[in-house]
């Protein structure tokens, strides 16, 4: 019952809010244009008691990547990003751990930047 009384005195609410916003909006957009305060981003208009303000957005870019890196690759390969990255999980499994040294059971070799850290045992009761 509570609910079914807030529901309908917040959407009574927010329909004024629409119902001013809009006049608002009408009255900001019949203003003399030298009237308004301009920035990159915004027009405003001073009232006593606050501020109708007019933001604009900045174009929002989509890309279609199957079609621009062709383009980009050949017409401004400066701005193309190559990243090296290494194959964990492949890497992974071809290592082996002997006296505290990664060695790559491929070629016998002791792997470098890898550090071994044993974890202590962990104690379940189920």
């Amino acid at each position: 019952m509570l609910d079914e009384w807030y529901e309908k005195e917040k959407k009574a609410i927010d329909n004024n809010i629409a119902f001013y916003t809009s006049r608002l909006q009408q009255y900001f957009d019949s203003l003399d244009p030298k009237l308004l305060t301009k920035s990159k981003t915004q027009l405003s208009y001073s009232l006593p008691s606050g501020k109708l303000v007019k933001k604009f957005e900045k174009p929002e870019f989509r890309r279609d990547d199957e079609t621009l890196l062709p383009w980009i690759e050949q017409n401004a390969p400066d701005y193309v990003k190559v990243k090296k990255d290494i194959n964990w999980a492949e890497l992974k499994k071809k290592l082996t751990v002997d006296k505290g040294k990664v060695i790559l059971s491929d070629t016998g070799e002791i792997v470098e930047g890898i550090t071994i850290e044993n974890k202590p045992a962990e104690f379940e009761v189920k």
